[in-house]
């Protein structure tokens, strides 16, 4: 019966009444749901803020490591190409002596036995090819 009561009172028209529905009747519901829904967006904004916090946090973390592993490695890099270079320079000293003692070497030896050559007569001027 008291079914019967509510819905003749909302939904009937009378004085004080406009079409009201059971959902609607006197706004403390709504008020209520909103006062929930504010503290449940305002839970879910917190953990958002809270999620996206912890994943800036994570990434910069990320990118500081992978930055400093890189530093290393170029570092790493740096040595090892300033090894090179001193090893470079250090052979190139010692072929440009070995190069200037052989150049010296063979000089000597051409200029030593070119008299030797010409007496057999190896440079005569009338050897018009060679074979």
């Amino acid at each position: 019966m008291s079914q019967v009561f509510h819905k003749s009172c909302y939904t009937a028209r009378s004085t004080g009444y406009k079409y009201r529905t059971l959902s609607t009747n006197t706004g403390d519901k709504k008020r209520r749901d909103s006062i929930e829904d504010n503290s449940f967006d305002k839970k879910l904004k917190e953990l958002k803020h809270e999620i996206t916090s912890r994943i800036d946090k994570e990434l910069d973390q990320a990118q500081k490591n992978s930055v400093a592993t890189m530093r290393q490695d170029l570092h790493v890099a740096e040595s090892t190409l300033t090894e090179l270079v001193d090893r470079i320079g250090k052979l190139d000293i010692a072929t440009y002596d070995s190069e200037l003692y052989c150049l010296q070497s063979q000089r000597e030896l051409f200029l030593s036995q070119s008299p030797i050559l010409e007496e057999k007569g190896v440079f005569a001027p009338n050897i018009t090819h060679i074979l």
